[in-house]
């Protein structure tokens, strides 16, 4: 950790939003807020600027009088519907100008009706060989709207991320040298699944979700093909669940239907607790919090 003071993350999970509150004092990481709210309405990256600031000022100012605020940055994390994505394959030796230009030409060609310059653009290099790429594209006024509500509020606006990238990006932080992983994260409308080498993503998958009450079948009969590498490499892998939807039946059925235990990660199980927040402990319920905790914790 290379910051000291206070820091948030938010994170909106359609008609949901969370936030997480940390303090950083020389090595130890505080757990000052870990809380929840419902919003009135499902806020998608369709809802007008006016009504999603509002009702991001209404759960905020809902938390502040459960507990006060005492940070000055934030970061935020956005469920899928917020971005456009591909995987893009690439030679590593690609000059800087090459790579951009490859990248504006496979989204005017996957997205006809859309102008890239009207979006920010973040790119994921996946595996260890480097030879293929996650871009991530949010447009520029879903990004002022957030920067918005955040002067609304005396904030500076550090970070803006796809939720499910941030939690596979948690568990490459905790990832032990030679540990595969298999992250699956379960969001508001859509399941992601993460192989993770060496705390590095090697390959991502998105799905969206068919029938929440079937999902976990859906995933089960799918996973073969999503992830070929993976099934025939024979590797020993661990498997992870997660998600802000996530339930204790849907995680159960998760089990049952893998016929394993998928670990539950706790994202404060290494963070000091205090008065307000002591009830966390041990809570498996926690993993809910993930995406927030790691924006939180982002400091690159």
């Amino acid at each position: 950790m290379t910051f000291v003071g206070n820091s948030a993350g938010l994170n909106l999970s359609g008609n949901k939003l969370q936030i997480v509150e940390i303090a950083v004092k020389g090595n130890e990481v505080i757990l000052e807020n870990a809380d929840e709210e419902n919003l009135e309405d499902l806020l998608t990256a369709d809802t007008k600027e006016s009504k999603f600031i509002s009702q991001l000022q209404g759960a905020f100012e809902n938390f502040s009088l459960r507990k006060k605020p005492d940070f000055s940055s934030v970061s935020f994390s956005l469920p899928a519907d917020f971005f456009l994505f591909f995987t893009l394959p690439i030679d590593p030796k690609l000059l800087k100008a090459e790579l951009e230009a490859h990248i504006r030409w496979e989204f005017s060609i996957l997205f006809p009706k859309e102008k890239v310059d009207e979006y920010i653009i973040q790119k994921v290099t996946l595996g260890a060989k480097k030879n293929n790429l996650f871009v991530i594209c949010i447009k520029k006024e879903d990004v002022k709207k957030i920067h918005k509500f955040c002067m609304r509020n005396n904030l500076r606006l550090k970070f803006v991320d796809f939720s499910h990238l941030t939690v596979h990006n948690y568990l490459c932080n905790i990832n032990l040298p030679g540990e595969t992983i298999l992250s699956l994260y379960l969001g508001f409308n859509m399941i992601s699944a993460a192989h993770i080498k060496n705390g590095q993503v090697e390959q991502i998958r998105l799905l969206n979700i068919v029938d929440r009450k079937e999902i976990h079948k859906q995933i089960s009969q799918e996973l073969t093909e999503l992830f070929p590498d993976l099934n025939a490499s024979g590797e020993k892998v661990s498997f992870y669940l997660s998600g802000d939807e996530l339930t204790i039946s849907e995680a159960f059925e998760f089990d049952t239907a893998f016929n394993l235990q998928f670990k539950k990660v706790d994202p404060f199980v290494n963070f000091k607790k205090n008065a307000v927040t002591e009830y966390f402990d041990g809570e498996e319920s926690n993993t809910k919090f993930i995406s927030a905790a790691s924006m939180a914790l982002r400091v690159s």
